[in-house]
């Protein structure tokens, strides 16, 4: 069953970059951390072993967003490189951390109720990070929002290109442009 997360990983790394481009951060976030819940809530009360595969993938593709935005939120928003060091580390040591926490509290829960009970915790948990999710200003969310982001130089090729470019008619109506006309002109 994990090795459906690791793929929903890859899936998720392959999509990540376009959707974060196309959606707000807080939309992302927000989506992703409801998917991630509604997917272990619905792995941990089904019994169809297909369906068990399909939402341990989508909880794989949920999750490859908020720990590729983690490392760029960190280089993004601290000021100085031991801030950054800080919090990188900082995220690793929890997960480290809460391994030896979890497997006995874990143990335990399934002795006494069963293996769906550290499910349930999870998305109960998942809650209040929904919540600081939700109320949380962009500005504190997005990376391109960030006193210290900066653009590397193939981005702000990519974006002047992009933003230079004259829209194509589509023949859709007067002043409406075509995207994929757009970019099929830019390949050109």
């Amino acid at each position: 069953l994990e090795s459906f997360v690791f793929a929903g990983n890859v899936v998720g790394s392959l999509i990540a970059g376009p959707v974060t481009r196309i959606f707000s951060m807080k939309v992302v976030l927000v989506a992703c951390l409801v998917v991630n819940s509604t997917s272990q809530f619905f792995f941990a009360t089904i019994d169809s072993y297909p369906l068990m595969l399909t939402m341990r993938l989508f909880a794989g593709i949920a999750q490859v967003f908020v720990t590729v935005y983690w490392p760029v939120w960190v280089d993004a928003f601290a000021s100085t490189e031991g801030q950054k060091s800080l919090r990188m580390n900082l995220m690793l040591l929890t997960s480290n951390a809460a391994l030896p926490c979890a497997f006995p509290i874990m143990s335990v829960s399934n002795n006494i109720l069963s293996w769906r009970a550290g499910f349930y915790f999870l998305i109960i948990m998942s809650i209040p990070c929904i919540l600081w999710v939700l109320f949380t200003p962009l500005k504190y969310l997005d990376p391109q929002l960030a006193p210290n982001f900066e653009e590397d130089e193939d981005e702000k090729a990519s974006n002047n290109c992009i933003s230079s470019q004259k829209p194509i008619s589509s023949g859709l109506g007067s002043g409406q442009s075509n995207p994929l006309a757009q970019s099929v002109a830019t390949t050109k």
